[in-house]
């Protein structure tokens, strides 16, 4: 399973239909806290893709005086 935001929401919607579906409260509440817990992770990590990557510095190239 990608962690892709677009497959998270899927699966978000998923669960919501299994408890739009559900015959017993419980099982509803259930997938639904499912749906939930995707769609967090989907706004994570669309969140985390907004953000800027980290620019690593460049290792330092030894002078021939430090050799």
């Amino acid at each position: 399973m990608s962690d892709s935001p677009l497959a998270l929401r899927m699966m978000a919607a998923k669960f919501a239909q299994l408890a739009r579906n559900a015959a017993d409260t419980k099982e509803a509440e259930r997938l639904m806290a499912q749906a939930h817990r995707y769609e967090r992770l989907a706004a994570e990590a669309e969140r985390a893709l907004r953000q800027p990557q980290p620019i690593e510095p460049a290792e330092k190239s030894k002078t021939p005086s430090e050799s």
